[in-house]
């Protein structure tokens, strides 16, 4: 058959069970990746380098918990189990057939040239640090907790980012995955039988890793009831979706979501997350619509395609704006699902307050200006009018919800007894690429929401912490008069 070169971009991404050690040499920061890698991946080695680079190499934790402590011998160093031994100096070329990979590091180009193609005759793989023609396999960032080995790999073009990425995904991953992965592995005989298949490709679904990690596996009858409680029962999960950028997604969120069957958001959030989450969920997702005028219908329809689901075993996300505890109809939610028996899970997040805050760089709270913050609504159930709370000057109004009826709502403040020119932000689609932030007294509010063309979501902040904020020194040096601890 005439197959067609690969392009140098191809990779072939498997994890192989070495048939040989590993043989390293050279010198520099990437012989001691090298040997961190090997000592990773449990595989003995057998390393050629000089006095300087052996000092280091006994510091490696890696290879101190792979071979345990090192001993001087005649020619460099050994250890008492036979998987490590370190010889001084660069050996002219040899039989490598003993060896399943071998690594150059740093070598003479004539040295380098020679050695990968006499390895490549008897038979070894070659990687030649930072020389692509001479690398027949790249070195993948790993990371590894207890049976998990994750490997990153740039394809050769970028090797530095690699071990950038291995430390974001390590840490994305929840505590004791490892101890998650060995306890299920317990359970695998029972993937052979009609009766326990299923469960299990159920149990990895849609089992948190605390809960896998947990599993009491010791004998078949325990076996039988862990499988047991793996029968489908519906899960509806109210998630705080942040503010807009799914990078402000926390990582609990992350989780469920990845599990979940049906994400139900509403228009606002499905529209900033779904493309964000493109990758993580093949859930199906359903978007509900909120009109002025129509919220109360929206909230109803959405708790019927959410309890429906998981009536039929489902894990259901519930997708909502901010933070599940400011203004997101969390307790109508709570007693529908909970009325209906079904399963309830709540999920904090970032709340628009505090990422509009950080995104305008307004603290909510100063001393000297401000030692409280109050959070209200403009519009109320069915568009009503809230009560527009009375003026304080040591506390920091924080307003949703209303940029649409901006010019009523501040003649509302003014009513109630605020200062027309207070300071005042309004903070649009905080943490997007969209994110805008004006600033200006509260009287001017509604001409600069208009000028602009702000639109929802926005956040309003009033108050002298504003004024301190953007450096209004008079306003801010009078607010300082208050006693404000």
């Amino acid at each position: 058959m005439n197959f067609e070169r690969p392009s140098d971009e191809a990779r072939l991404m498997i994890a192989v069970r070495p048939k040989g050690a590993g043989l390293v040499i050279g010198q520099g920061r990437e012989l001691l990746s090298r040997v961190r890698y090997l000592s990773r991946s449990d595989t003995p080695m057998e390393v050629w380098t000089d006095a300087e680079h052996a000092r280091r190499i006994r510091d490696i934790p890696e290879l101190a918990s792979f071979v345990g402590p090192l001993h001087a011998t005649e020619d460099g160093l050994a250890d008492d189990s036979g998987r490590f031994r370190l010889r001084f100096g660069v050996p002219a070329p040899f039989d490598t057939a003993a060896y399943a990979v071998v690594f150059l590091c740093d070598l003479e180009e004539s040295v380098s040239q020679r050695w990968y193609d006499h390895a490549r005759q008897c038979g070894s793989l070659v990687n030649d640090a930072d020389v692509p023609h001479r690398c027949d396999f790249d070195v993948p960032a790993l990371h590894r907790d207890g049976p998990v080995r994750i490997g990153i790999s740039t394809s050769g073009t970028a090797p530095g980012m690699a071990g950038r990425l291995r430390k974001e995904i390590a840490l994305a991953l929840p505590p004791q995955t490892g101890d998650a992965v060995r306890r299920f592995a317990s359970l695998r005989p029972w993937n052979k039988t009609t009766w326990g298949r299923p469960r299990l490709r159920r149990l990895a679904r849609k089992a948190s890793i605390r809960e896998l990690a947990a599993l009491d596996t010791g004998d078949e009858l325990r076996a039988r009831r862990v499988l047991a409680a793996a029968e489908p029962n519906g899960h509806v999960v109210l998630i705080g979706a942040g503010p807009g950028d799914p990078e402000m997604l926390t990582l609990e969120a992350l989780r469920w979501l990845s599990r979940a069957d049906l994400i139900v958001a509403d228009r606002l959030v499905a529209k900033a997350m779904r493309e964000g989450l493109e990758g993580l969920t093949t859930a199906q997702w359903r978007t509900v619509n909120k009109p002025r005028g129509g919220a109360t219908h929206g909230q109803r329809e959405l708790e019927r395609w959410t309890s429906e689901a998981a009536r039929e075993g489902k894990t259901v996300v519930r997708l909502k704006s901010g933070d599940c505890g400011f203004f997101a109809r969390t307790g109508e939610e709570l007693l529908c699902y909970r009325e209906l028996g079904i399963e309830v899970t709540v999920v904090a997040g970032v709340s628009a307050i505090h990422a509009s805050s950080a995104a305008a760089q307004i603290p909510l709270t100063w001393r000297g200006y401000a030692d409280r913050v109050k959070v209200v609504t403009a519009v109320g159930r069915d568009d009503s009018e809230p009560i527009a709370p009375g003026y304080d000057a040591s506390c920091t109004l924080v307003i949703l919800m209303g940029v649409k009826v901006i010019r009523r709502l501040v003649e509302r403040l003014v009513a109630s007894g605020h200062p027309p020119d207070i300071s005042a932000a309004v903070i649009e689609k905080a943490s997007t690429t969209d994110e805008r932030v004006f600033t200006g007294s509260l009287r001017d509010l509604p001409d600069i929401v208009a000028r602009n063309g702000v639109t929802a979501p926005a956040t309003i902040v009033v108050g002298h912490v504003v004024a301190a904020a953007v450096g209004d020194t008079a306003e801010a040096t009078a607010a300082a008069g208050h006693d404000v601890g």
